[in-house]
């Protein structure tokens, strides 16, 4: 049980930051996203609370003095090969 109130916990975290309520770790700043989904490549920012993704997209609202920024310089992202198991729709 106590592991089931500590993911919701996070989740409610992870929904905070992406909504800019509280701020993120860090943000990985100017990367080319890979949406393996659409096949197309976008500018993107990451943003991360503890040791999880909270954003994908512009994640100016999630930085503040104490957020470690991280710029990708270009570099191409993909998050969601950060997970083994994913599930891709066609």
């Amino acid at each position: 049980m106590k592991n089931i109130l500590k993911t919701l916990v996070t989740r409610k975290e992870l929904a905070a930051v992406a909504m800019g309520q509280i701020k993120a770790d860090k943000v990985i700043k100017n990367g080319n996203l890979i949406d393996v989904y659409t096949g197309k490549i976008r500018r993107a920012d990451i943003a991360i609370r503890g040791e999880r993704i909270a954003l994908v997209g512009d994640a100016g609202h999630t930085i503040d003095d104490e957020t470690r920024v991280i710029d990708a310089g270009g570099y191409y992202l993909s998050p969601g090969l950060m997970d083994a198991h994913i599930h891709i729709a066609a």
